[in-house]
């Protein structure tokens, strides 16, 4: 056969080429049939947006179920993936979102608290399947059903020992549906003691003295209770304490509940039952007298009805000084201790005060001393004397301004010098007069010169170192006494060093005589004046006598120094040992001014000189040749005396130890605010430098 002849094709391959042939006609038909309307035109495009026609809950629903579902039905098939929380959801409640063509089904993640409205928001992020968004968010509320509440009991307030274990106790709570009930406690105040739960927890009181609260919620189907609370009140032995609160009554026993009103009846309280005791003490103000002890404790800052412990808000106010002797181990905490009263009978101007005191702890408190009043008296917020190991941790210390100090006392008038005596004559002799003398015998006028026959004399010098000289006798008549010289001036003191005047401590307090401006000297006194010389005799009878010299004045007199300022000091430490200082805040008021220095008085005048005696034949014409005796000088006048010093300003100082052992690893007295130191007083005198201000000091130590 040749390479082109015809092979016979099988059967079965006209078949399969025919059913081919017979699809695409087919297939063509179709295409051709539906290819369009009879005007050639397309379907329509979907652009209508979905809207919400109903919803499950409805619109202002109420008393609905805590279980239930959101169910919203749209207007058609939405787009699924449009269906999300963000978009369809409870505000406020967490869920999830399921889309079954035209309905959406919201299911909250928790049940739904009671009698509580919720809000129901689609957003615009909605879609039907065509990609039309919600035209507008929509949204609607509803109103759970009421549903009763359990009841939480904490159970009873509680006095525990320190150290203890506590029980907490919710067994007491009720369901309201008789379901099953959850507790959840939680601390709310005081030092924490860890976390717990169930019916009845437990734990170990802290130790010391603290006010525990605890609050206690009760679920029930997750429906939660008001919250309820209960106090632990932890001492280290509940018997040996007494509650005091204001609103208290003085016949009660002092416990948990029935507080008595005052401090003086709880201290009786506790050592009724042995020595010593824990005294709690609600805020409020306490102002009547009451007598401390060794070995007790004050814990102020309580609240009055719930003994919650909280000292800045439940302000326990003592209205008097705190002071006391020989209170060994004894406690202050949680105090706001003002003294107002300066006729309160405690010594020294202090907010509190102790000596002799051993293991004093001042914890947690304020203290405010009173301005000082007397005269370079001091003020200061807490004083000891005497006392070993004192704390004094977390307070803050106040003090009052110390006084200004006394003025110096002026001078006293100085005496004037007695007159001379005038001469005379007896008609035989003339005798001189007597010199006149002042307070100082020292400074007495001359004698006048006498006359006897022939016989006449020169006045007498007057006395001291600057008296008068005698008048010379006279040939006819007696020359006249000189004049007494007047005093020098007595020189003015001092006043205080020009450094920071700093007066010292003298029986434990500080003693502001100590920076007292010193006395003037005395003025000098005058000179006495000198005696007139007698006049001549003739022909055997006598002349005049001589008079008297004046008497010079006495010198002026001194005067005192002005006494220093007090002081405002912080703390003032006075042999004591080991103290521990922590955590202060000190503030001080001014130190007060110093004294003036008084006046010294001027010197006294001099007395006047006698008149010259006159001889017994004398003439107003002088036909006779008896003479006149001299007259005699004044005296000098005395000179002024020296004013006293000024006293120095009183110092402002925070710490201040006096003879004290200490280690300055347990000083810690923060960053004082310190008052203006009182100025030095006015000095009278020009010849004495003006007084120092007063000193200030954070930390000054005394004679270590």
């Amino acid at each position: 056969m040749s390479r082109w002849q015809w092979r016979r094709v099988p059967q079965h391959s006209h078949i399969h080429f025919l059913s081919i042939l017979m699809l695409t006609l087919f297939f063509s038909f179709m295409i051709a049939g539906c290819g369009g309307d009879d005007d050639g035109g397309t379907d329509p495009v979907d652009t209508t947006p979905p809207t919400v026609v109903a919803a499950d809950p409805a619109d202002g629903g109420t008393n609905v179920s805590r279980h239930t579902t959101l169910s919203i039905t749209f207007s058609e098939a939405l787009a699924a993936a449009t269906v999300v929380p963000t978009n369809i959801f409870i505000e406020g409640v967490a869920g999830a979102c399921v889309c079954d063509g035209a309905t959406t089904v919201f299911t909250p993640a928790q049940v739904l608290a009671p009698q509580t409205e919720y809000t129901v928001t689609v957003t615009t992020g909605i879609t039907d399947q065509a990609g039309n968004a919600l035209a507008q968010a929509w949204s609607s509320t509803f109103t759970t059903e009421v549903v009763e509440v359990p009841v939480a009991d904490a159970g009873a307030d509680q006095v525990a020992a320190s150290k203890a274990l506590v029980a907490l106790d919710g067994t007491d709570s009720a369901s309201a549906n008789a379901g099953p009930l959850s507790w959840t406690w939680t601390q709310v105040a005081g030092p924490e003691v860890g976390n717990f739960s169930g019916e009845t927890p437990s734990f170990t009181a802290p130790d010391g003295v603290s006010s525990l609260v605890f609050e206690l919620v009760v679920t029930e189907d997750g429906v939660p209770s008001d919250p309820d609370e209960v106090t632990v009140i932890v001492v280290p032995d509940p018997g040996d304490v007494c509650f005091v609160s204001p609103g208290g009554n003085d016949d009660a026993d002092g416990m948990y509940g029935t507080p008595v009103a005052t401090l003086s009846r709880a201290i009786a309280v506790v050592t009724d039952a042995g020595t010593g005791g824990h005294i709690l003490v609600a805020g409020g103000n306490y102002g009547e007298p009451f007598a401390l002890q060794a070995q007790l404790a004050f814990y102020g800052g309580f609240d009055p009805e719930t003994w919650r412990r909280d000292p800045a808000l439940y302000r326990t106010r003592v209205l008097r000084g705190i002071a006391g002797t020989g209170l060994h181990g004894l406690c202050l905490d949680g105090l706001h201790i003002l003294r107002t009263d300066l006729a309160d009978g405690l010594a020294g101007i202090a907010g509190v005060s102790f000596s002799g005191s051993n293991d004093v702890v001042i914890r947690n408190c304020s203290v405010t001393g009173p301005d000082a009043v007397e005269p370079g008296a001091s003020a200061m917020a807490l004083h000891m004397f005497g006392c070993a190991r004192p704390v004094i941790d977390d307070c803050d210390l106040q003090s009052g301004s110390g006084a200004g100090g006394a003025p110096g006392t002026n001078g006293a008038i100085a005496e004037i010098g007695a007159d001379g005596t005038g001469g005379h004559s007896n008609g035989t002799v003339g005798y001189g007069g007597d010199g006149g003398g002042p307070a100082d015998v020292d400074c007495d006028g001359g004698r006048g010169g006498s006359c006897d026959g022939f016989l006449y004399e020169d006045g007498k010098s007057g006395q001291c170192v600057n008296g008068g000289s005698g008048g010379s006798r006279g040939g006819y008549d007696g020359a006249d006494g000189g004049d007494g010289e007047p005093g020098t001036v007595g020189a003015g003191h001092f006043s205080v060093d020009k450094s920071w005047s700093f007066g010292g401590v003298t029986d434990h307090l500080y003693d502001a005589t100590l920076a007292r401006g010193a006395e003037g000297l005395h003025g000098q006194n005058g000179g006495g004046g000198g005696g007139g010389g007698a006049g001549t005799a003739s022909f055997m009878d006598d002349g005049g006598g001589g008079g008297g010299g004046g008497g010079g004045g006495e010198g002026g007199r001194l005067a005192t120094g002005g006494f220093g300022g007090g002081a405002a000091i912080g703390i003032l430490f006075s042999a004591c040992t080991d103290p521990l200082l922590a955590r202060l805040r000190i503030h001080t008021g001014d130190g007060g001014d110093g004294g003036p220095g008084g006046n010294s008085s001027s010197g006294g005048s001099g007395g006047l000189g006698g008149p010259g005696g006159v001889g017994k034949l004398y003439q107003a014409d002088k036909s006779d040749k008896a003479g006149v005796g001299g007259d005699g000088g004044d005296g000098g006048t005395g000179g002024k005396g020296g004013d006293g010093g000024s006293g120095g300003g009183g110092p402002v100082i925070a710490v201040l130890f006096n003879f004290c052992t200490y280690d300055l690893m347990n000083i810690d007295y923060g960053s004082p605010e310190l008052g203006a130191p009182g100025t030095g007083g006015d000095n009278p005198s020009v010849e004495g430098d003006e007084a120092a201000d007063g000193q200030v000091a954070e930390f000054k130590v005394l004679a270590e």
